[in-house]
């Protein structure tokens, strides 16, 4: 029976909250942002679920179940849902359950990660944590590749501006 009550309480003190929003800033204005996060809501869970959705399809016909997708993908559902709900309680736990440092706590990661020199020119770190040039088969591995623009210059000319 507690189960069943807490979303119950929940839903009336977020509706009273938007009561009260809608008192402090106008019904105009309180409507445009119900309309406003449940849009943003609404175009969440179409992207981000089907896109999310694909990804672990194609890593689950891979035999693999990427931990970070499932995570990443469940949040941003959750986030959508709760930004449809209306009332100011949910619109903020929506936009929260967006953060990057929500999804890395909840994968289980330092919500910052230390930057190590030495392991980002080894390529042994990235910000997921994983290396992506071990798992690149078309460079050899015994040298670093860094992609950038140039100009060259020769000695007789001035540098253009």
């Amino acid at each position: 029976m507690p189960i069943l009550l807490f979303p119950l309480i929940y839903f009336i003190v977020d509706i009273v909250a938007l009561l009260m929003l809608g008192h402090a800033i106008g019904l105009l204005l309180t409507l445009v942002l119900i309309v406003g996060t449940g849009a943003i809501g609404a175009q969440l869970i179409k992207r981000q679920g089907i896109s999310s959705l694909r990804n672990i399809q194609q890593g689950m016909a891979a035999g693999q179940v990427n931990k970070s997708d499932l995570i990443k993908g469940g949040s941003s559902v959750i986030a959508g849902f709760l930004l449809l709900m209306p009332g100011p309680i949910s619109d903020i736990l929506g936009l929260v359950a967006l953060l990057p440092l929500v999804s890395r706590k909840l994968m289980g990661k330092p919500p910052v990660e230390i930057y190590n020199p030495t392991a980002d020119r080894n390529a042994r770190s990235t910000y997921e944590g994983e290396s992506h040039a071990a798992n690149d088969d078309s460079h050899a591995s015994n040298g670093t590749i860094i992609e950038g623009e140039f100009i060259e210059h020769k000695r007789d000319e001035p540098p253009r501006s």
